[in-house]
């Protein structure tokens, strides 16, 4: 192999190694939002520290949000442990699903949850069921409790 040729092929593989390695770098992360700032401007952790647990799937493995085994994909919420836990199961990416990321309550009777995920992760284009369950709230103390799911959407359970 001749010099030249020797030189294009090392430069070629430097050229390819320099392209491969800047697609596994790490995405620069943006800037903060302020404390205060516009809703939904500042990316979400998950899963949130609102969650009691989260798994996917539906709860328990059951096959809740089939309606005569038609997927409906609405959300889904039920008691765990009544007046103790209660699950919200959200179909969305199953790779950064929305998750609780506060849970609010505004009478003894009501309490609000609000769901979010990061808006800068990449997402699978896919729908696939994601299980929430959260502790309720000690200043809920009436039954039946209303559960309101604010998002991208908004929703309303009553919890006997």
């Amino acid at each position: 192999m001749n010099s030249r040729r020797m030189l294009s092929t090392i430069a070629a593989a430097t050229i390819g190694a320099a392209l491969l390695s800047g697609c596994a770098a790490e995405p620069a992360a943006g800037p903060a939002a302020e404390p205060g700032g516009a809703p939904g401007t500042e990316p979400l952790d998950s899963p949130s520290s609102v969650d009691y647990d989260s798994y996917p799937g539906h709860p328990h493995g059951g096959s809740a949000g089939l309606d005569d085994g038609v997927f409906t994909g609405e959300p889904i919420v039920q008691w765990v442990d009544r007046a103790a836990t209660f699950s919200i199961t959200v179909f969305d990416s199953s790779s950064c699903p929305a998750s609780p990321a506060s849970i609010e309550t505004t009478a003894p009777h009501l309490v609000t949850v609000t769901l979010g995920s990061d808006p800068l992760a990449p997402c699978t284009d896919d729908l696939a069921p994601t299980t929430h369950e959260l502790r309720v709230p000690s200043e809920a103390s009436a039954l039946p409790l209303t559960i309101v799911l604010e998002g991208d959407f908004v929703a309303e359970f009553v919890l006997d």
